[in-house]
């Protein structure tokens, strides 16, 4: 058995990740709220939606890949790994979060064409000066709410032969085995 469910505390208007098609292997996750992203700069957000498998599973949470190409998006974490005890954890129930970075620049630098930036010392020509071009608003990324941003994929994993884990009970929520 593995799903999805609406987490019980949210009150959002929530879609529960589908596939696209038949031969789709992500379940899309959608952005719960607009986005606004920086250049270089990067946001958090909580799904509401949380993710139930068998023991020997995990999901693994990815970019979409044409979000990564079109918007030069990453996740923070570069990939997501929710373990099947995240389900229903103690502290937020299991919502999984995704964190998204923005890679365009802020600022590049340019030479004119031109001579309007020449430096002459000792009537000689020695250089330009460079100027400064802000990139900030047009490099700027915005994710509108319901917009498919990441894709969660189920995989089953393998433990060694004398696996012992730490602790048999998960207590941390988002980040944190707290083990």
């Amino acid at each position: 058995m593995r799903g999805f469910e609406k987490v019980s505390y949210s009150d959002k208007d929530i879609k529960l990740p589908i596939r696209a098609t038949k031969g789709s292997s992500g379940y899309d996750f959608y952005a719960t709220e607009d986005l606004v992203i920086p250049p270089g700069e990067k946001v958090f957000f909580l799904t509401d939606v949380k993710a139930y498998m068998q023991q020997d599973e995990c999901l693994l949470i990815d970019m979409r890949s044409i979000i990564g190409h079109e918007k030069d998006l990453i996740l923070t974490t570069t990939i997501g790994n929710i373990d099947s005890d995240y389900y229903n954890n103690p502290k937020n129930e299991g919502n999984i979060g995704i964190g998204l970075r923005n890679l365009k620049k802020a600022f590049d630098i340019v030479i004119p064409d031109d001579n309007s930036t020449s430096v002459i010392i000792n009537n000689e020509h020695v250089g330009y000066l460079p100027i400064i071009k802000d990139l900030r608003k047009e490099n700027t990324v915005v994710i509108k709410a319901g917009e498919r941003v990441a894709q969660g994929i189920f995989i089953k994993y393998l433990t060694v032969d004398n696996d012992k884990p730490k602790s048999g009970i998960r207590t941390g929520g988002y980040g944190s085995t707290s083990v």
